[in-house]
């Protein structure tokens, strides 16, 4: 099968293959598609990974080598990581990807360096600490194997990422430092930690709804037109428009966190783990 990727840090999905159009979606560096339609001038129809549809510009897609498929996928983790050429801090960038592009594993070079490939086949090198290795993705149906200790601390993985993400602005469609949306800041923190869930994180699946009393850290909080992740204690995370980014509230009156405008907006909740 045939696999694309595109060959800039990341691009926009269109509703309508019009770059005026409404931006529904970004998909980043190394994130693999399929094309549904290439008859369209200027415009691929597209299907991500993740099974979300929209349009996508021709000229930033590249088709992956399928030699590439013999080496290991890792994530990078930081907000900007650098391709160098050479393994050394003064070395020329090729490239700069950001957080949560997918890179190939060609080897360790030494104590801060690994050797890496880029979808578009550029080879450079990455510091080992912007990087996560062994990096596999699951649907939520396949982690039923978890015990309670490995559940934990995938809960706690997922909340931290989302933290990350503090004070970044929102951008509607985005899931990226440079702007996130509501659903985007989900969909993020669960993939980085290997977890695919849907874009737009809505489920009609009864399973994998539960009572607000029971709500776990990295549970989602589905509001009116809203998505929010579940800490501790009635606090939660998200990327909330009116405050424009990343920020912490509670459900509780009587905290300094409290939003008063998403009160008694709750629809139901969900849990993934």
């Amino acid at each position: 099968m045939i696999k694309y990727s595109i060959k800039t840090m990341f691009e926009s999905l269109f509703y309508e293959p019009n770059e005026n159009s409404e931006v529904i979606d970004e998909i980043l560096n190394g994130w693999e598609f399929e094309i549904l339609d290439n008859s369209i001038k200027n415009f691929y129809l597209i299907k991500t990974f993740y099974g979300y549809i929209g349009y996508l510009k021709k000229e930033v897609s590249i088709k992956i080598n399928l030699d590439f498929e013999k080496y290991e996928k890792i994530i990078t983790l930081k907000n900007f990581t650098d391709l160098n050429y050479e393994p050394k801090i003064k070395s020329t960038v090729l490239k700069t990807l950001i957080k949560g592009s997918i890179l190939y594993y060609k080897g360790k070079i030494n104590s801060y360096y690994c050797q890496v490939i880029t979808c578009d086949g550029k080879i450079g090198f990455v510091r080992l600490n912007s990087i996560k290795r062994h990096f596999i993705t699951c649907s939520r149906l396949d982690l039923n194997f978890l015990d309670k200790k490995t559940e934990y601390s995938t809960r706690e993985k997922i909340l931290n990422t989302a933290k990350s993400y503090l004070s970044c602005q929102y951008r509607w469609g985005g899931k990226t430092p440079l702007g996130i949306d509501c659903s985007g800041l989900v969909f993020m923190s669960y993939f980085i930690n290997g977890i695919i869930i849907e874009r737009d994180t809505i489920s009609t699946s009864d399973e994998t709804k539960t009572n607000y009393e029971e709500l776990k850290t990295s549970d989602i909080i589905y509001l009116n037109n809203h998505v929010v992740m579940y800490i501790d204690n009635e606090k939660y995370i998200h990327s909330c428009f009116e405050n424009n980014g990343v920020f912490m509230n509670s459900f509780l009156k009587n905290s300094s966190l409290y939003n008063e405008k998403l009160e008694n907006k709750i629809i139901w909740c969900r849990k993934i783990l």
